[in-house]
């Protein structure tokens, strides 16, 4: 899976394992709610996994691909 980041125009690939947490990614559902579903996916422990979800997350919002589900943080605006 590829995702572009349209502010800064860089291009993303994925892994399988990204690609499972970023689809699930929907403001609504927890690491808690992914971990388990991504360990029996990928055959993982669900202490590995909740670590996965939490880095990936961490890493998508340190490159604000994913924005904060607190409404009072702005996004940051793109420049064209």
């Amino acid at each position: 899976m590829i995702v572009f980041d349209r502010c800064c125009g860089l291009i993303h690939q994925l892994n399988p394992t990204a690609r499972y947490i970023w689809e699930r990614c929907d403001g609504t559902a927890t690491v808690a709610d992914i971990a388990p579903h991504l360990a029996e996916a990928f055959g993982v422990d669900p202490q590995t996994a909740a670590a996965d979800v939490v880095t990936l997350i961490e890493q998508l919002h340190t490159l604000e691909l994913l924005a904060p589900q607190d409404s009072r943080v702005r996004p940051v605006e793109c420049e064209l």
